[in-house]
């Protein structure tokens, strides 16, 4: 189903860029507060000031001003990770180096509000609204990882593995142990954290890894 997620006119000056990202700051508070469903563009243009042509003239309308939101603060979460030099052939410092980000982006307040927000859901574009999270944040995060893991079987440094399975197996085993506890109200500390991934990545590592022929 296609995205009703705009691309945002361009922004030509300072003053207009400000006031896009106003837009942004504000829809999040009212999503957040009112839900998808229950928040008004009209409240958000009264809180952000500024008027409803702009609104849609920007974003297309409530969709896809929700769309440009998750969009924005993925993209602060992926973006490191597709720049040239983040994925090196030290699996093991790589692997940490990810989980280490997937993790502390995951329990940041607002990653959880979102999932909260978007799990719950039932308007009309409930469908919409979950495949674009989707989509945006643990599917690219999941192909991102997937893609490295391809590379590393090709150069015979892993087993022959269904790689974007792979991906979804090592990301869940670093946050399973506190994922539900935390969506509770109850985040884990760093030494929690730690040990989860640790283990994940040996586990992993002892499963996927090519056997050394004295092995």
């Amino acid at each position: 189903m296609p995205s009703c997620f705009k691309t945002p006119t361009p922004c030509r000056t300072q003053r207009g860029e400000a006031r896009r990202q106003r837009l942004l700051d504000v829809a999040a508070e009212v999503f957040m507060e009112q839900g998808y469903a229950g928040a008004s563009v009209n409240e958000i243009v009264r809180r952000a000031g500024g008027s409803l042509s702009t609104l849609y003239r920007l974003f297309g309308n409530k969709l896809g001003l929700f769309e440009a939101m998750i969009a924005q603060r993925t993209e602060v979460v992926f973006a490191p990770f597709e720049v040239e030099g983040m994925w090196t052939d030290d699996l093991e410092a790589t692997l940490l180096a990810y989980g280490r980000h997937i993790q502390s982006r995951l329990v940041e307040a607002h990653a959880v509000e979102i999932f909260r927000l978007v799990v719950s859901e039932r308007g009309e574009d409930r469908e919409r609204i979950q495949q674009f999270f989707h989509d945006a944040g643990p599917r690219r995060g999941q192909r991102l990882l997937a893609d490295y893991l391809r590379t590393q079987v090709e150069k015979g440094r892993l087993r022959s593995l269904d790689c974007d399975m792979a991906a979804c197996q090592f990301i869940d085993m670093t946050r399973a142990p506190f994922y539900y506890r935390l969506l509770f109200g109850h985040p884990p500390d760093e030494v929690e954290r730690e040990r989860a991934l640790q283990q994940a990545l040996s586990l992993f590592l002892q499963g996927a890894r090519m056997l050394r022929e004295s092995e």
